[in-house]
């Protein structure tokens, strides 16, 4: 979602919020929204006209958070056992997947993309998001004797203080079926991230190189 409100204000000069994509979720609703505003923009004096665009911010210690961040933070906080802010899901693999090369998929993809290595911590009474430099990730299997048992022993609380909020692990059901799951924090992502990240997950199993884009949460925030 980051990638996308930061390309619109780059190629359009509009500034998006990242709930302006929720709200027009397809093609044709988010063109009509960014004609109407393209129109507001061009209406106005040359001077206003000029577009904030979103740039990476700064390497530093500590990073602060965006107002939806803070929300999910605190509200998960109130909630430590809850799983209202986990986006999961479970995906089919074909039979004869390299598990060890989706490893090392999982394991580029981490770390390639900071927003894996996020994690929050609180300093001198605020809460800030941190960039660890490395984390460590496993694909463990399931031993479960059904769907229901699979997910119920994999979905668990995430510990906000340590990354990565993302975690993943395999089970193979009595028809030889098998599924990857995947659980990620919404605090560091979103549903319109989702299917981008099993995009990568598979281009970097494909050995493909990747140019992640550079705008993430931290610099929406900065």
């Amino acid at each position: 979602a980051m990638e996308a409100v930061a390309m619109i204000e780059k190629e359009l000069g509009v500034k998006l919020r990242i709930g302006d994509l929720y709200l027009y979720r397809n093609v044709q609703k988010l063109e009509a929204y960014l004609a109407i505003r393209l129109s507001e923009t061009a209406a106005l004096p040359m001077s206003q006209q000029q577009g904030s665009e979103i740039l990476p911010a700064p390497e530093r210690e500590y990073y602060p958070l965006t107002p939806a961040q803070k929300s999910i933070y605190f509200q998960s906080q109130l909630d430590a056992q809850g799983l209202a802010y986990h986006m999961a899901g479970a995906f089919q693999l074909p039979a004869q997947v390299d598990c060890e090369k989706l490893l090392n998929a999982f394991r580029r993809l981490i770390a390639t993309d900071d927003v894996f290595r996020t994690f929050f911590c609180q300093v001198e009474g605020q809460i800030y998001q941190k960039i660890a430099p490395t984390v460590s990730f496993d694909l463990p299997w399931l031993s479960a004797q059904s769907f229901e048992e699979a997910a119920q022993l994999f979905l668990r609380p995430f510990d906000l203080n340590h990354a990565p909020l993302l975690r993943a692990a395999l089970w193979r059901d009595d028809t030889d079926r098998l599924l990857l799951f995947i659980d990620i924090h919404h605090s560091i992502s979103d549903g319109v991230s989702t299917p981008l990240l099993m995009e990568r997950i598979g281009q970097f199993y494909a050995g493909q190189k990747l140019d992640i884009g550079p705008i993430t949460y931290k610099d929406y925030a900065v």
